[in-house]
């Protein structure tokens, strides 16, 4: 197909239209062949339209022509046009087919345009200025409730005011408390407050920081920039966990500074993430290593709340040490949360885990008690623990004490948590004992990922048959269209038709004109 020179992969050609299905893709129809294909004239690739509309607007049907519409509330306008088209993205042919959307010169507000983020809800430290307010304001004009972490309470109104200023109802969804990095109780404080008004949080955007301030110990006793840039904000991490579900997100702002710290396996200490006096403190150094820490504390995050596989962090020994020592330095300030801190000191905490899969679990165990009821395996806890005690006899002194060490463990972390996490599934250790011979040879129960494969194998035999009925919004989408086509090609050939017969009259007539004249003379 030859195709004129444009600047655009994505522009179309000259009587080319772009338009979406129902189910989100998108095809291109050709107004000069009535045709219609579903890649790209010019890139052969296929694209689709997912999430929800932009802020403001709105997917309807009309009344009269029973088509879908989109409304526009904010600008009061309609359209037959899709708005997500201009956010519609390429279908990957392979995991190394992508193209980055964004770059260093991307602005907040062109990161969210287009998306509708209300019912979420961000917190962002340092909000005031800088990235931070530029974050706050794209995230508040985009429906989103803004919580402001600020030392400056003035600041931060002059800030929010601003954001009211540019649309009216943006400022009304933010909101700021005090806070102040080189002051821990303050963190707590703040921390306090918003779990006073907040359920959960969407987005914990760790921004505030310093950057080459002389040598200063805060009240704590730590070195400002490093208990600014780092250990506060490990701190407020902490604290909120609580607030953190599924789908929640914890972004840190680093700095390609952390490639030049000077922090090693062998020189880590907390006397060189904290130096006790000026003679070894460089500001510049300082930073550096404030914004390293940054990015060992966000890997080694994600790894104890189990979103990375151990062996995926390229230095376990250093990262394991900075949260030690992290922990341990906390420790010496927070009181109370001391103890608490040594939960994040242990092993894995558990996944978070979404409302589904615990009412999945809570399924699964009321259908194993219904079996167990049906083949009279129901035995009272006496039994249980009265079988549980002659096998404990009969077991050796070392497997006692360890069991005994096990349950001391479970029973004094438990004792640790002072916040329990609705959405994490606590793991209940099974005694062999509790393992009757039924269970033993019953079959074994086909893992998450096993079901949701065969569901999804189901739900899509299940789509294709009722898309060959033509049952489907997809099929009966296809079905319209297609009528659309025939419709236009009929009335195209009775047209051509019209015009051909015309043309036979008008020679007809002008031959007859013709042998007249030739009569006469």
């Amino acid at each position: 197909m030859n195709l004129p020179e444009s600047d655009s992969e994505d522009e179309l050609p000259p009587g080319w239209e772009e338009r979406v299905t129902v189910d989100g893709s998108v095809f291109y129809a050709n107004h000069l062949t009535k045709a219609t294909q579903w890649t790209h004239p010019r890139t052969g690739k296929k694209k689709r339209v997912s999430g929800d509309l932009p802020f403001g607007w709105e997917r309807c049907i009309d009344k009269n022509s029973g088509k879908v519409i989109y409304v526009d509330h904010d600008n009061r306008r309609t359209t037959y046009t899709d708005p997500r088209l201009a956010f519609a993205v390429e279908e990957k042919e392979h995991p190394n087919d992508f193209r980055q959307r964004f770059d260093a010169s991307s602005t907040a507000l062109q990161v969210l345009h287009g998306r509708d983020l209300n019912g979420k809800v961000a917190l962002i430290t340092g909000a005031n200025t800088g990235i931070g307010f530029e974050t706050a304001k794209s995230l508040a004009k985009h429906g989103c409730r803004v919580i402001f972490g600020c030392r400056d309470l003035n600041s931060a109104s002059d800030a929010i005011g601003h954001i009211r200023e540019e649309k009216q109802v943006a400022g009304d969804n933010c909101e700021a408390f005090y806070l102040d990095l080189a002051i821990l109780s303050t963190v707590e404080q703040f921390a306090n407050q918003v779990k006073g008004v907040c359920k959960q949080i969407d987005m914990l955007i760790l921004n505030a920081g310093v950057f080459g301030l002389p040598y200063t110990k805060t009240v704590d006793g730590f070195e400002t920039t490093f208990q600014v840039n780092h250990l506060a904000h490990f701190y407020l991490t902490f604290l909120l966990q609580s607030l953190l579900v599924t789908g929640s997100r914890v972004v840190i702002v680093s700095s390609e500074s952390h490639r030049f710290a000077n922090l090693t396996v062998e020189n880590l200490s907390a006397q060189t993430l904290s130096p006790e006096s000026r003679a070894k403190y460089w500001d510049m150094m300082a930073y550096n290593n404030s914004k390293l820490c940054n990015n060992v504390f966000g890997r080694q995050l994600a790894k104890k709340f189990q979103f990375l596989e151990s062996e995926m962090a390229k230095n376990a020994q250093f990262s394991e040490m900075l949260w030690k020592l992290s922990v341990e330095m906390l420790t010496r300030v927070v009181g109370k949360n001391g103890s608490s801190l040594a939960e994040w000191d242990g092993e894995a905490v558990e996944t978070f885990t979404n409302p589904e899969e615990l009412e999945e679990e809570r399924r699964r165990e009321e259908q194993k008690k219904k079996w167990r009821q049906q083949q009279g395996d129901d035995t009272s806890s006496e039994d249980e623990a009265s079988g549980d005690k002659k096998i404990s006899e009969e077991d050796s002194g070392s497997e006692e004490e360890s069991s005994s060490e096990e349950e001391g463990k479970a029973k004094g972390v438990s004792n640790l948590i002072e916040i329990e996490n609705p959405n994490r599934i606590q793991k209940k250790s099974k005694k062999l004992s509790t393992l009757t011979t039924t269970e033993l040879d019953s079959k074994p129960q086909l893992s998450r990922r096993e079901r949701e494969e065969i569901e999804k194998q189901r739900a899509q035999a299940h789509y294709q048959k009722l898309h060959a009925e033509g049952k489907t919004e997809q099929a009966r989408a296809d079905l319209a269209r297609l009528a659309i086509i025939k419709q236009q090609r009929e009335e195209a050939k009775k047209r051509r038709e019209a015009e051909q017969k015309e043309k036979e009259d008008a020679a007809k007539l002008k031959t007859a004109q013709t042998q007249k004249a030739l009569g006469k003379k």
